[in-house]
């Protein structure tokens, strides 16, 4: 039985409600195997598991979750509110919305000399925006209204710090996530002999 974090992420979607369960070497791996996992890992990562169930699964409460735990912390670090939660917003639809760039297949780049793709500027995601293009996201969203000299000099670090941890996060819960996976598929083996 190998699972991966995508299917398992999918078969506790909203979405996957038709989705059947995995038959793969001599276990079954069902909707209700894949819950328990997500509860282990969740334990250990819980804003990673938010962030997986969200980009993952297209739960939208995982993501609005996200984004009211960002909200106040950055109104903890004194962040206005109306910006505070714009911000949280803008990080949360960039890390759980983002997608591979068609032109490099999410590498980065386009040929054996590692020259960087054009589309996306070498970040091998397709919605890259500018700083202009954010802050004028970030005036749309807050009804505040600041130049991008404004937004880079005061809110473009808190905004990256944060984009930074929900990456993180997600990755560690991944990890994780892939830990616990071969740690029952272990199992299995020995139980099915």
């Amino acid at each position: 039985m190998c699972v991966s974090i995508e299917r398992l992420f999918c078969l506790t979607s909203q979405q996957a409600i038709s989705i059947a369960p995995v038959a793969a070497g001599k276990g079954i791996f069902s909707r209700e195997d894949a819950a328990g996992v997500i509860a282990m890992v969740q334990h250990v990562n819980p804003i990673g598991v938010k962030v997986l169930e969200a980009k993952i699964g297209g739960n939208h409460n995982s993501g609005a979750e996200l984004a009211y735990a960002l909200t106040a912390t950055f109104e903890a670090r004194n962040v206005h509110p109306k910006a505070a939660k714009a911000l949280a917003f803008m990080a949360v639809t960039e890390v759980c919305s983002a997608h591979r760039c068609p032109k490099c297949n999410g590498v980065g780049s386009i040929d054996a000399r590692l020259r960087p793709c054009r589309a996306c500027q070498g970040s091998g995601i397709k919605n890259v925006r500018t700083v202009k293009q954010m802050a004028a996201q970030f005036n749309a969203l807050s009804g505040l209204k600041i130049s991008e000299q404004q937004f880079s000099q005061i809110y473009y670090d808190v905004y990256m710090e944060a984009i930074d941890e929900l990456y993180q996060q997600e990755g560690e819960a991944a990890k994780y996530a892939s830990k616990v996976l071969r740690m029952v598929e272990a199992e299995s083996e020995v139980v099915n002999g």
